[in-house]
């Protein structure tokens, strides 16, 4: 959905914004948050399971850290260093001149602390996810603690009733830059993760996994016809209702598909902007039919070939230095 929304808007904002395209791409985020939110509390108990509690935050960040930073901070000093003029919204791409400050910030994922202007608009929301994973293993442990799936909710309320009342507060001018939104605001966009997390231990699924997607849908045009921008949290919530009730994907070929779309997803969604503005502005010599080939090798090929070189052997150092710390105590 973020790339739908991107691509028709560099082309044609009034069109994306008539289709509901930019409120659909920001849910597609809070869709993630929920989705990453499950995940990673699942990831946390197959840890607990392997390495027991002991550094339990150690291991959780370093896998988080070496599976998030390396990409990050390659997408930032090569759009720095280069002075490529991907900042802004797709329909209004500019170069951003960045103080050393606002640099520092970029690659360290702080933007909305220091509320600086992130280099390409996808990574505004990474700062939240890291925040959010600095804390999610202590809400594991509380969660393990208090292991009713009501305890859960009442967390997910008072998140919600604190995210409400800071979005009266809040300055109408920072409103207007969402990214820039302080981390309370996101977190019952998160807790919902927890919430299907914990309902997945009771609950069995009894809806067929086609209707997924339908219930995607149906939570997305409730999320357009509502003006959700606001209140996205409510939908989140819906959504970590609706997951455990969901029986998994059994055919081998969509679970495949979905894998495949996952591993290089993240590329995919730091890297577009990049091919939008190479493909349409930096080759607006050559013909249209020119410019889409380059634009579709490019949305494709970036992301893999960032992965295979960059992402996958990261990741697997940070699991191996995981796996080294646990055996020699070091």
């Amino acid at each position: 959905m973020v790339l739908a929304f991107h691509t028709v808007g560099f082309f044609n904002r009034g069109l994306a914004s008539n289709l509901g395209l930019e409120q659909l791409g920001r849910l597609a985020v809070l869709f993630f948050f929920v989705h990453t939110c499950l995940v990673l509390m699942l990831s946390l108990e197959r840890q607990t399971a392997k390495f027991g509690l002991h550094n339990l935050h150690w291991i959780f960040m370093t896998r988080r850290v070496f599976r998030v930073y390396p990409l990050s901070i390659a997408v930032v000093l090569a759009v720095f260093l280069l002075g490529l003029p991907v900042a802004g919204p797709p329909w209004a791409m500019h170069p951003l001149h960045l103080t050393a400050q606002g640099l520092l910030a970029n690659v360290l994922l702080l933007q909305n602390v220091t509320m600086s202007g992130s280099v390409v608009i996808p990574l505004w929301s990474l700062p939240y996810e890291i925040q959010m994973y600095l804390v999610l293993p202590a809400i594991f442990l509380l969660v393990r603690r208090f292991p009713s799936w009501r305890w859960v909710m009442a967390l997910w309320a008072v998140s919600a009733g604190i995210a409400f009342c800071l979005s009266r507060l809040l300055v109408h001018s920072h409103r207007a830059y969402f990214e820039f939104a302080p981390i309370v605001e996101y977190v019952p966009c998160f807790l919902p993760g927890v919430v299907a997390y914990r309902l997945a231990a009771t609950s069995r699924p009894r809806l067929p996994a086609f209707a997924w997607p339908l219930t995607l849908l149906g939570l997305a045009l409730l999320y357009v016809l509502t003006h959700g921008r606001d209140h996205g949290w409510v939908i989140c919530l819906l959504t970590g209702l609706a997951i455990p009730r969901f029986e998994p994907i059994k055919s081998a070929f969509w679970k495949s598909a979905c894998h495949f779309i996952a591993k290089y997803s993240y590329g995919l969604y730091l890297s577009h902007i990049v091919s939008l503005w190479l493909s349409f502005t930096r080759l607006a010599f050559l013909p249209m039919p020119l410019r889409w080939a380059v634009f579709v090798t490019t949305v494709v090929g970036v992301p893999l070939t960032l992965y295979h070189s960059l992402e996958a052997p990261l990741i697997r150092f940070g699991n191996a230095l995981v796996a080294n710390f646990s055996q020699t105590g070091l």
